[in-house]
């Protein structure tokens, strides 16, 4: 059976400024490599995937911070 591990919210907001610095860090180079490059297609599959890592870190800050809130009754 799969155990649930709660990670505290601030630990999820310093992944997702991480990430999102990754993520501009990707995009820059977009502008200075020729699209039939290698690099090119390395570049967006590291955006898709950091993409992809932003919105699972979101997901899971928001279901945690709204189990804490069901939890207190508020």
């Amino acid at each position: 059976m799969l155990k649930v591990v709660l990670v505290d919210p601030s630990i999820g907001r310093i992944a997702f400024n991480l990430g999102l610095t990754f993520l501009i860090l990707a995009i820059m180079p977009l502008f200075v490599i020729r699209m039939d490059s290698p690099e090119f297609v390395v570049d967006v599959i590291a955006i898709v995937i950091l993409v992809v890592f932003l919105i699972v870190v979101s997901w899971d800050v928001r279901r945690q911070v709204k189990r804490e809130y069901m939890k207190e009754g508020i």
